[in-house]
């Protein structure tokens, strides 16, 4: 079960909240609605907030390697922040972490967005 929650940050920062687990499912295809419609409200800065996120499966990596693609190519920029220990080794192990910047902290993340 995963929930997905908007918030932003001044000035012009969207964060995704993450609370759950991101595995093969109607999940799945929620992120991607949410970035979806982030990019046609016109959000280039997104953060997904990943510190309530418990478990992650390959389909969920998946679709935040689609995600940052997504928004790369619209011309924006996708971090990664506060992701549990179990998750930030998945994402180290699938190389995901020389791709998309991870952070820590969401502050973190939000600093010297390139777009």
């Amino acid at each position: 079960m995963l929930t997905v929650r908007r918030k932003a940050l001044e000035p012009d920062i969207a964060v995704l909240e993450l609370e759950g687990t991101l595995v093969m499912g109607p999940e799945s295809k929620d992120v991607e609605a949410q970035i979806g419609q982030l990019l046609a409200a016109g959000s280039r800065k997104i953060i997904l907030d990943l510190g309530a996120m418990s478990h992650l499966d390959s389909a969920g990596v998946g679709v935040i390697v689609k995600c940052f693609g997504q928004v790369k190519k619209a011309g924006g920029e996708l971090r990664l922040a506060r992701p549990q220990k179990i998750v930030a080794k998945i994402f180290q192990l699938t190389h995901v972490d020389k791709v998309i910047r991870m952070t820590e902290t969401v502050e973190a993340a939000a600093e010297n967005f390139s777009v």
